[in-house]
């Protein structure tokens, strides 16, 4: 597959540097924000309904939305991350391999790019990672200094500390190919540590996410069969208050339930 059908037409300098992303943060696409906006604000709807009973809460909650789309912001910056330390372990086995052929290092991440390529296809991050790192051993630039640059960006532990081994490894004229096992060896058994823990926690995820919507569907059960019930709630400035202090207790216990199954490995 030509390597220009990442980015046609333009020079290699220029393509490399429009490739690079800063994986820190995430930037939405129109449709993502179009998408979670409404999301937001059907959450804000359906917060509206419970809690206020009352078409003006839509108003007042309305600042939920910026919320919840920062947050959706977080989750999936987390997710790309743990789909390019992913793809950076599937990297370094293709690497290795390619240096257990007997290709220099520079040359074996040439052919692990087209390797990924053929996995995962033009569209993946680490293979546009690769395709910049390609272009930079075209232009003489240091393999070690461009996986510096990606670990920076990156903000992936991993790679970081490849980067590191990589120029201890040349600066000591030490055996790559050791260095390359070992490197992979750690990375999967820190992978395997990690996937562990959310096995373990996936469980928890679910109890917490049943809870969370558990209290809607009592809510629905007892106004449906006890009409009235909770119109004291709704019509009083009291009971606006203690929905008030509901909604925000509600809304912490959430974000509590959250931080306790997040587990950074």
């Amino acid at each position: 597959m030509p390597e220009n059908c990442l980015m046609r037409g333009l020079g290699n300098k220029k393509r490399k540097n429009m490739l690079r992303v800063d994986y820190n943060e995430y930037h939405f696409s129109v449709k993502e924000i179009i998408r979670y906006a409404l999301e937001g604000f059907l959450l804000v709807c359906i917060f509206s309904y419970f809690f206020y009973r009352s078409i003006w809460a839509v108003v007042f909650l309305n600042p939920f939305i910026y919320f919840y789309i920062k947050d959706k912001r977080k989750k999936l910056c987390i997710k790309q991350k743990e789909e390019l330390s992913l793809q950076f372990k599937e990297t370094l086995n293709f690497v290795n391999s390619g240096m257990q052929a007997g290709y220099s290092i520079e040359n074996a991440f040439t052919e692990a790019y087209r390797d990924m390529m053929q996995y995962y296809g033009n569209e993946s991050v680490m293979v546009k990672e690769l395709f910049i790192i390609k272009t930079g051993l075209r232009n003489n630039e240091e393999l070690e200094k461009l996986i510096e640059d990606f670990g920076n960006r990156s903000g992936i532990e991993d790679v970081c500390d490849f980067a590191g081994i990589l120029v201890i490894g040349k600066q000591s004229g030490g055996n790559l190919e050791r260095i390359f096992y070992n490197s992979i060896s750690v990375i999967e058994e820190k992978m395997t540590v990690k996937q562990d823990i959310q096995l373990l926690i996936a469980s928890k995820k679910l109890e917490s996410d049943i809870m969370c919507i558990i209290p809607f569907f009592i809510i629905l059960y007892v106004d449906f069969t006890s009409r009235g019930y909770f119109d004291v709630l709704y019509t009083t400035t009291a009971g606006r208050i203690l929905m008030t202090i509901c909604l925000i207790i509600y809304l912490t216990a959430v974000l509590f339930a959250r931080r306790i199954t997040e587990i950074e490995v």
